[in-house]
Formats: structure tokens, C-alpha cells, sequence
């Protein structure tokens, strides 16, 4: 994936103090700027997920600019993308972050998403690169695969195989 130039707009590890502290004229520009680069620099997977975000997020759609977008700069993991009319989740499925109760926090979280909010589009994003559209049904039968690879390698990392 190319990597985008996100830093010229704002710096992300601050960006309570950059981004929101501005005016809409200047949040405009700089996610102006951003469509810019993504549609001159970026890869055919951010200019998709930029077409879906323009057709189908209504409120919120900085998130996708100012969060997805980070996590998915140079990364080859696999993430789940849930689109809604108010915003985007990008859950990382090779993250194996458990509470402390054994749950694993991305199904967890993903559970607790489609309980709360309605989801319009589902997809699966394969080692950063590629976009393919699922549903609800896919959705959790994924969820379900990539926990027990986590519960696998937690248990190869703690020596209980």
C-alpha cells in the first residue's frame, strides 16, 4: 500500500489538539487535502473504502480520514470494516488482546457494535490490501476463525501446548 502523506495534515498522535481545536474551514481543508492525496497517492484499496465512505457515511466521516486510515498505512493485517451512516470501525483481527476474563477484545468489541448500532455494509480487508464485501452472517463466522487463531497463539506464547 502507498503510504500516505497523513502527517502534512495533522499529527495523529495529538489530534484532540490539532484537528478538533479547529474551525470547519480549516477541518475542510485538511480533509480536502486528504481526499487529494488518497485519489493522487493512494492505493486502490483507499480509494474504494473513500468512494464507500463518500456514498454511505453521513455524520462522522473524519474518523475514517483521521483514524482508519492511520491504522491501515502500511499495515498487512487483516481488519473487519463496518461502514454506518454515522461513522466506520476498522477492527484489527490479528490483535490478540484478551480481557482479563479470557474474552477476546475484538470479538467482544465487534459484538458489542452490531448489538448497539446498525450496520449498513460489512466488509473484510485481506492483509491490508484487498476490500471484499460480506454480510452479518460472514461477519461472525470471521470473528469466530480469527478468535480461535489468537486463543492458538496465546496458548503457544504461554507454553499451555
Amino acid at each position: 500500500m502507498t503510504a500516505l502523506n497523513t502527517a502534512a495534515f495533522y499529527d495523529l498522535s495529538d489530534v484532540e489538539k490539532t484537528y478538533y481545536n479547529l474551525n470547519e474551514v480549516e477541518k475542510n481543508g485538511i480533509l480536502k487535502n486528504i481526499r487529494k492525496d488518497i485519489r493522487s497517492n493512494g492505493s486502490q484499496l483507499l480509494i474504494e473504502m473513500m468512494a464507500i465512505v463518500d456514498e454511505e457515511v453521513m455524520h462522522y466521516v473524519e474518523d475514517f480520514f483521521l483514524y482508519d486510515l492511520e491504522i491501515l498505512n502500511n499495515s498487512d493485517c487483516t481488519f473487519l470494516w463496518l461502514v454506518r451512516t454515522k461513522g466506520t470501525f476498522l477492527i484489527n483481527l490479528n490483535a490478540e488482546e484478551f480481557y482479563a476474563n479470557g474474552e477476546w477484545i475484538p470479538k467482544n468489541f465487534t459484538h458489542n457494535i452490531l448489538q448497539q448500532m446498525k450496520v449498513e455494509k460489512y466488509y473484510v480487508i485481506e492483509k491490508g490490501k484487498e476490500l471484499k464485501k460480506i454480510n452479518r452472517s460472514s461477519t461472525l463466522a470471521i470473528l469466530t476463525i480469527f478468535e480461535d487463531i489468537a486463543i492458538s497463539n496465546q496458548k503457544v506464547k504461554s507454553g499451555a501446548w
